[in-house]
């Protein structure tokens, strides 16, 4: 039985709640109701009552669950210790720390890292989301600042609630309701979701949307839009930088998160962690939180 069903299985007897423990194990409901069926049919007995309240465990769930718990903290031990392991025979940690946030932040992340993983040769480097995660798929870093929702899942991941970032979809020109066309962030681009959200908002038809051009880093979409009449998504700090002109009615908010190749820090670390708010998002009814 694999360990991250069982954990997911420890959350929803914890939460009572499908929906709950799905957002908590970054999951959809399908994919955890179908997680809760694997485990049922491999121990061969029913686990859950499930109702219009939530779920309850059954008497078989409620006499399973101390052991399923024993198993779930033995193997994140077991882990653990692997993973210091592997640490320790790895002194040079390569850190992609994330160029959207300010050189003071940057400094602040430094210093924080420096002191917390101290014992390591630390490497640092700066780029945008897209390019921190190439360099963790190629082994070119072993942490990343990345801003987004959505990321490979072999990764630790780390929310950073207190670093985070404002958007606007903005024009080099008065925004009439009519653009020529809409810069279309790609998948891997952190602005990915929230040009999404903006499109539900204000181009809810396909059919109604002007041509899209898509942009690879906010470099490219700022670039794009100084040089043509055309919608982006683009942090507010950038486009009040470069006189842009937000859309009223929409501004959304990325929050940034840490990854690692291997445990280095735990939630326990971040509380401490350096923070940034990039403009915070206006309060309006069309503001995704």
């Amino acid at each position: 039985m694999d360990i991250t069903v069982l954990n997911n299985l420890l959350k929803t007897a914890s939460a009572g709640s499908l929906t709950v423990a799905a957002r908590e194990s970054h999951l959809s409901l399908q994919a955890l109701a179908a997680q809760l069926k694997k485990a049922e049919i491999w121990f061969g007995v029913p686990l859950f009552h499930r109702h219009h309240k939530g779920v309850t465990l059954t008497e078989q769930g409620q006499q399973l669950l101390p052991y399923i718990r024993q198993v779930v903290q033995s193997a994140n031990q077991l882990e653990h210790q692997a993973r210091q392991l592997q640490i320790q025979q790895s002194p040079q940690i390569h850190i992609a720390l994330n160029n959207t946030f300010s050189v003071a932040t940057n400094q602040r992340i430094i210093e924080y890292l420096t002191h917390k993983l101290a014992g390591h040769a630390l490497v640092f480097s700066a780029s945008e989301t897209p390019e921190n995660l190439a360099k963790m798929k190629s082994g070119e870093a072993d942490i990343a600042i990345v801003l987004g929702e959505s990321f490979p899942q072999q990764y630790h991941r780390i929310i950073l609630p207190d670093l985070y970032i404002s958007v606007v979809a903005a024009s080099s020109s008065a925004w009439s309701g009519v653009a020529e066309s809409l810069i279309c962030p790609q998948q891997a681009c952190a602005y990915a979701a929230s040009y999404r959200r903006f499109l539900s908002g204000f181009y809810p038809s396909p059919a109604q949307r002007p041509g899209e051009i898509p942009s690879g880093s906010e470099q490219v979409t700022l670039s794009l839009l100084l040089s043509r009449n055309a919608v982006g998504i683009i942090s507010r700090a950038q486009a009040t930088a470069h006189q842009l002109r937000p859309v009223a009615g929409f501004s959304d908010r990325i929050n940034a998160s840490l990854l690692m190749k291997n445990a280095y820090l735990t939630a326990a670390d971040i509380p401490d962690f350096p923070a940034e708010q990039l403009c915070p998002p206006e309060n309006n009814r069309n503001t995704a939180r």
